[in-house]
């Protein structure tokens, strides 16, 4: 069941995943964005320490392509075509340092507090940087929610 479901989301095998991974990386080529940058650091308490242990440029280039793309988007312009075409969205710089501090945090967690259950708090309420698609629900009356995770 879990490689069927794989196969359903990966790119190489499923041509409507295709599809969407070049929809998205065209919307990421007009703004010069990487996804990554949509990674929301007042969201998720792992993607703010992450962003913390990148080393200083990578994070102002970061900084920088989202002013670029907050610029563009409030002129209602696009990033000219022959930049367009320098620009690789997919190209991650987040991912491994976030998979780290997830690891990291996880274990301190369930082994320094010994105990079962782990709380981990998130925002609903804070602003996101993806700015043609909103996916969070606007109706939480609550700014915070809780997710457990049970020890193994």
């Amino acid at each position: 069941m879990a490689s069927f479901l794989q196969s359903l989301v990966d790119p190489r095998k499923n041509w409507f995943a295709r599809q969407h991974m070049k929809a998205v990386s065209q919307r990421l080529r007009h703004y010069g964005l990487r996804y990554d940058d949509l990674y929301d650091p007042y969201y998720d308490l792992d993607i703010k320490e992450a962003l913390n242990r990148l080393p200083r440029e990578i994070v102002d280039a970061r900084n920088q392509r989202l002013k670029r793309a907050m610029d563009l988007s409030m002129k209602h312009e696009y990033l000219p075509e022959h930049l367009q075409a320098q620009q690789t969205p997919f190209r991650s710089y987040l991912q491994e340092m976030l998979a780290l501090v997830s690891t990291i945090m996880l274990l301190l967690c369930t082994s320094f507090l010994g105990i079962s259950v782990c709380v981990r708090i998130v925002n609903y309420e804070a602003p996101i940087y993806q700015p043609y698609l909103s996916i969070y629900p606007k109706h939480r009356s609550m700014p915070e929610s809780v997710f457990f995770f049970k020890q193994t």
